[in-house]
C-alpha cells in the first residue's frame, strides 16, 4: 500500500481506503466518510487534532 502512495506514476490522483493512521497520514488530503456522508475533509493531522470521533475510527 505504501508503494501506491509514494511511487511516481503517470496518474497522480489516487483514491485509497485507509484503516491505519499511518496510511492516512501519508495522504495529501483525507475525506472522512461515515454512513455514506462526508464528516470532514483535511489533512490527517488536522482531523486527528480536532475530531475525537475521527481518532476513534483508528482505535482498535
Amino acid at each position: 500500500m505504501a508503494t501506491a502512495l509514494l511511487s511516481d506514476v503517470a496518474a497522480p490522483t489516487r483514491l485509497i481506503i485507509a484503516h491505519r493512521p499511518t496510511t492516512a497520514a501519508r495522504a495529501d488530503r483525507v475525506a472522512w466518510l461515515e454512513a455514506g456522508r462526508v464528516r470532514g475533509v483535511g489533512t490527517h493531522e488536522s482531523l486527528w487534532r480536532r475530531e475525537p470521533d475521527y481518532r476513534a475510527v483508528f482505535a482498535g
